[in-house]
């Protein structure tokens, strides 16, 4: 039987010492797109969660302020008798 040999020449070596080099950025570069799009997701996340919360926190700001001028508005004897009827002008310094 014959044995086949092996290309052993130096551009065989050559080729596939930079093919080895070629693979493994390849690899780094797949790793680490992975690796930050995940931290950028992470990161939109948690703004996106902070940028609720603070519109929740001026939203309610807002509604306790109009409910406050709400409760005014129902708490005044004026507009109470205007609608009932008892009276036909409110004075608007007792708002």
């Amino acid at each position: 039987m014959k044995q086949e040999k092996k290309p052993k020449s130096i551009a065989f070596k050559l080729v596939s010492g930079f093919m080895v080099v070629i693979v493994l950025i390849i690899v780094l570069g797949i790793v680490s797109y992975n690796r930050s799009s995940r931290a950028m997701l992470e990161s939109y996340e948690k703004n996106m969660t902070g940028t609720v919360n603070a519109t929740a926190t001026y939203l309610d700001l807002g509604m306790s302020q109009v409910r406050a001028e709400a409760q005014k508005i129902i708490d005044n004897n004026d507009f109470y008798n205007y609608y009932r009827g008892h009276i036909k002008t409110i004075n608007p310094g007792n708002i």
